[in-house]
């Protein structure tokens, strides 16, 4: 392996890796805070990327502003599907709430579908993909920063209000249990409905950006994505932060690795394999508590 390839594959996997780690940590939040596994997260992806092509193409918005419309609008989605329908599905079994979450992503995809349609769309007036510099060997073109920067700024937010701010403390009363919270005066409804915007807005920050790193509204890629966060999250610890940035990071490197010696064709299954291996050897995953959810 050449260095050329080499410094290619550690930024390919630093983008893709970061975008991983942003949609687990979101995963991670709602999942702390509501006990709610969300199988919609690469739906909502696909919805935030067709928002962000609308923007650019219809109303000729610069991308930042189309990326910050996305993200709002998504979020907000994701608070009103709290108090829309989860929170009647308070204390009901997790295989519920799972089935649930199957059944909302089913429908963000045939709305969407039925909006935009099933073919790919090319997203107008991409940055340039020129390398700009390059660290020790290693690229990075204008959308890899973008990648990066965005995933590390807001999760380093996310994770500043969670331990610093009143509101984490409440998240993770919450957490801890929801029924001594609310005894103690926390208003349990509002910190979970903000937990759904929360990991709303980290997946569609993660779906506008891999539409510029793809250069188009792909929902088959992008949606695949939102699927392979759970071996990121199943790798790292369902309820850590901090695992699911190193289970991004490895599942992307894992990605990039196999694609290069042995193609494309290999890449997910490879990935759900390193998933199964973990579940047999350390159910828990690398970072993650003691307690177990069997799905």
């Amino acid at each position: 392996m050449s260095s050329g390839v080499l410094g290619s594959l550690i930024s390919n996997t630093l983008v893709l890796g970061s975008l991983y780690a942003l949609v687990g940590v979101g995963f991670v939040i709602l999942f702390r805070s509501t006990g709610v596994v969300n199988f919609a997260q690469g739906a909502l992806m696909v919805l935030a990327a067709y928002l962000v092509y609308t923007c650019a193409e219809s109303l000729h918005l610069p991308l930042w502003i189309c990326f910050i419309v996305s993200m709002v609008a998504i979020g907000v989605l994701g608070g009103l599907f709290y108090v829309g329908m989860f929170r009647r599905m308070v204390g009901a079994d997790l295989f519920v709430t799972v089935i649930a979450t199957l059944g909302l992503s089913v429908v963000l995809q045939m709305v969407t579908i039925m909006i935009w349609g099933a073919q790919v769309r090319p997203m107008p007036e991409l940055p340039s993909g020129k390398t700009l510099f390059s660290i020790v060997g290693i690229p990075f073109t204008a959308v890899d920063l973008v990648a990066i920067l965005l995933s590390v700024v807001l999760i380093a937010i996310l994770e500043l209000c969670l331990r610093k701010t009143i509101l984490g403390i409440a998240t993770r009363a919450v957490a801890d249990s929801s029924h001594l919270a609310a005894l103690m005066k926390v208003r349990v409804h509002g910190i979970s409905a903000l937990a759904w915007a929360v990991s709303a807005l980290c997946a569609a920050a993660a779906g506008c950006v891999l539409s510029l790193v793809v250069g188009s509204v792909d929902p088959v890629s992008i949606g695949q994505l939102g699927l392979l966060v759970f071996p990121v999250v199943i790798i790292g610890g369902v309820d850590s932060v901090n695992g699911a940035l190193i289970g991004g990071i490895l599942v992307a490197a894992i990605q990039n690795v196999v694609q290069y010696y042995l193609g494309g064709n290999w890449v997910d299954p490879l990935a759900y394999a390193a998933l199964l291996v973990m579940l047999l050897v350390r159910p828990r995953g690398l970072f993650g508590s003691r307690a177990v959810a069997r799905i």
